[in-house]
C-alpha cells in the first residue's frame, strides 16, 4: 500500500499509551514520600493506589458510548487534556483528598483510551495490518513500566514527589498538543494520499461516517 501516514497515526497512539501509563505508575514511585509527608496509613495508601482503577473500570462502558457519539478525535483530545490536568492537580494537591480526587479524574480521563485506539485502528488500518498496528500501542503499555518508573523515581528522589507528577503532567500536555495537531479521522481527506485511501478501502478499512 502506498503512503505511510497511517503508521504515523499508529506511532502517535503508541506514544499516547506510553504517556498515560506514565501517569498511572507515578503514584507508585511517589508513594513512600507521600505517605511520609501526609502521615498516611497503609489503608489510606491502598485507597489512593486503587482509586484510579475504580473510576477507570466504571467509566469504560460509558467511555465507549461517548466515543461512538462524539468520535475518536474529539474524545482523544479531551482525554489527553484531562490526563494533564489530573497529574497537574496531583502535583499541586494540598492533602490526601485532593490527590484522591485527582486519581479518580485520571481514571475517568483514561477510560476511553484503549477503546479509542482500537477504534482508530479499524479506521486507519486494513485488516491484514491491524495485528501489527495494535502491537505498537499494546507494547508501549508494557514498555512504560520499564521507562516510567525509573524516570518518575529520579525526579521524586532528586526534587520531591510533586516534581514526579509535574513531569508526567508535562508529558501529557505535550501529547495533547501532538494529538491535536496530528490526529485526523481518515474520511476528512487531505491527510492521506488518494492512493492510500483507495488501498485502505479495498483492504477492508472501515472509515467513519463524515457526519
Amino acid at each position: 500500500m502506498s503512503g505511510n501516514r497511517r503508521w504515523t497515526i499508529g506511532v502517535l497512539l503508541g506514544v499516547g499509551v506510553l504517556v498515560n501509563y506514565f501517569d498511572r505508575v507515578s503514584l507508585s514511585a511517589a508513594g513512600p514520600q507521600l505517605q511520609q509527608d501526609f502521615d498516611l496509613t497503609p489503608e489510606q495508601m491502598g485507597l489512593l493506589l486503587s482509586g484510579f482503577f475504580w473510576s477507570y473500570s466504571i467509566f469504560q462502558l460509558p467511555g465507549g458510548l461517548v466515543l461512538d457519539r462524539f468520535g475518536i478525535k474529539r474524545v482523544g483530545r479531551w482525554g489527553a487534556f484531562l490526563w494533564a490536568c489530573a497529574s497537574g492537580a496531583t502535583a499541586l494537591a494540598g492533602g490526601y483528598f485532593g490527590i484522591f480526587a485527582a486519581r479518580l479524574l485520571l481514571g475517568i480521563a483514561e477510560a476511553p483510551g484503549m477503546i479509542g485506539n482500537q477504534k482508530a485502528t479499524g479506521y486507519w488500518f486494513p485488516r491484514h495490518e491491524r495485528s501489527r498496528s495494535t502491537a505498537i500501542f499494546d507494547s508501549c503499555a508494557k514498555l512504560s513500566s520499564a521507562i516510567g518508573v525509573p524516570l518518575v523515581t529520579f525526579f521524586v528522589v532528586k526534587f520531591g514527589w510533586r516534581w514526579g507528577f509535574a513531569v508526567t503532567a508535562f508529558f501529557s500536555l505535550a501529547y495533547f498538543a501532538a494529538y491535536w495537531l496530528i490526529y485526523r479521522d481518515p474520511q476528512t481527506g487531505r491527510w492521506h494520499t488518494a492512493c492510500e485511501a483507495i488501498a485502505m478501502l479495498e483492504a477492508g478499512t472501515s472509515f467513519p461516517s463524515a457526519a
